[in-house]
Order: C-alpha cells, then structure tokens, then sequence
C-alpha cells in the first residue's frame, strides 16, 4: 500500500474540492508515488450524469481516473471508480482513501487480477511541522 500521508481530516479544509485541487495541481506527487507519469490532469469531468474527480492521460495517452474520498473507504466509491473507469473508456483506475477497509483492498487486488484495467488504492495521510498547513503523503496497493 502506498500512501499520499497524517489522517485525511487533517486535509480537508473546503475537505474534498481542496484536495482535489492541490493533487491536480501536484500530480507529480502521485506519479512518483505509483510510477506513473499523468499529464493533462482536469478536474470534475462529466462522465455522463456524474462528475470524477480528476481524469488525466498517462504517457501513451490512455484515460486515468482519480476518485478521492478523504474517509473510510466504502462501496458507494467503489461503484463509481467502476462506473467512472468504464463511462470514460479509461485503462487505469485511482482511488484514493484515507481509511481503506480490508474488503476493498481484497476487491481491488480482484479486480487487478480479473480485468485489464490497473487500479490503484491510495492511502492518503498528512504530515504537519509545527503550525504549517497539513501536507500529503501517500501509500498505494495494487
């Protein structure tokens, strides 16, 4: 498991919108964290009547969906990492938690096995020095 790293809340500010929008503009923390290396990183793309997180391109031009959830890992975003993954035509699947729970990290690691989608769970935690703003850190299974 990789981890973006201290505990989500730590993060959250205006919570989901703001770290939507610092990893959009940090995305190189992401690429090193998993060995990726996205480009033209959008945020809430409409995906039919939905909007994701953030869509981004790898380096051969495939979609890459990002799904954050700054809680506990749950079957709601679990649905619409596969519903976002399947509406964009994506290749590669990214969700990122600050708690996730056994069951989705097994469904995960089965739906690495089982499709020919890679996805990705991310941890996301955050590190504070003395009164500075909550910085992310990250852990990653696959």
């Amino acid at each position: 498991m990789k981890k973006l790293s201290s505990k989500g809340s730590d993060l959250r500010g205006n919570q989901h919108y703001d770290f939507t929008q610092w990893l959009q503009e940090n995305i190189d923390v992401l690429n090193t964290a998993l060995g990726l290396n996205l480009i033209n990183v959008d945020r809430e793309q409409a995906a039919g009547a939905f909007s994701i997180d953030l869509v981004a391109e790898d380096e051969g031009g495939a979609r890459v969906i990002i799904e954050n959830q700054l809680e506990k890992s749950n079957h709601d975003h679990l649905g619409k990492l596969i519903t976002y993954l399947t509406a964009m035509s994506a290749r590669v699947a990214i969700w990122i938690v600050s708690e996730p729970r056994p069951e989705h990290v097994a469904a995960i690691a089965w739906l690495n096995e089982s499709t020919d989608a890679d996805f990705y769970l991310v941890k996301v935690e955050a590190v504070r020095i003395g009164e500075s703003p909550a910085a992310p850190l990250r852990r990653c299974s696959r």
